[in-house]
């Protein structure tokens, strides 16, 4: 699921992107519709990066315009990935909003095609996300448990003489004892029994 906030003054503009969204094939969720940037912004403030995939942002606005807003967000989150929607077509706001790292430039009316083919791309920079912190994860589990058991083994080596509990040695490698020693079986192919 794609998690989009927008800030545009327009009323019409707002639930009509809210209503293209809603017909896609990608699982869209607004989970913010305002029609200023300050409120926009009093909201995503109090977002982390796991609460927002896309901010899809107007430029004019009154109380705060669409480059204060990004700025502010940038400050905040610099990854987030920001689209600029805007009446104007001068080449100036789109070379400002550019300049201000944003993923796309969006012109009302809003062209279906274009906003699918953004929400495709935030999707996809999500699920590469996604599978990147879970092979990070895994590759820290695993050179986790592999230093728990060598640690385990050097402290079988330096103590092998004295009386064994299997309690006390999951202590001190911080674990817990039954998962220890089936840990151990499984990367050792022996118990810590057998390897004593």
């Amino acid at each position: 699921m794609i998690n989009v906030m927008i800030a545009d003054d327009e009323e019409v503009i707002r639930r009509g992107l809210e209503k293209i969204t809603s017909r896609m094939q990608i699982d869209v969720h607004v989970i913010g519709s305002y029609g200023n940037g300050l409120e926009a912004w009093e909201h995503l403030e109090k977002l982390s990066r796991e609460d927002i995939d896309l901010l899809i942002t107007d430029i004019k606005m009154p109380r705060m315009d669409g480059f204060k807003l990004i700025e502010q967000v940038r400050d905040h989150m610099e990854d987030i990935p920001i689209a600029v929607l805007s009446g104007f077509s001068e080449f100036e706001y789109a070379r400002r909003a550019i300049r201000h790292g944003v993923m796309d430039y969006l012109l009302k009316p809003i062209d279906k095609t274009q906003l699918y083919e953004l929400l495709k791309r935030v999707e996809d920079v999500k699920k590469k996300n996604v599978t990147e912190h879970e092979e990070i994860f895994s590759q820290a589990a695993d050179g986790g448990e592999h230093y728990v058991v060598e640690q385990t083994k050097s402290i079988l080596e330096r103590e092998y003489d004295q009386n064994f509990e299997l309690e006390r040695l999951a202590e001190m490698v911080g674990m817990n004892a039954s998962y220890l020693s089936r840990l151990f079986k499984l990367k050792t192919e022996q118990t810590i029994t057998d390897y004593l």
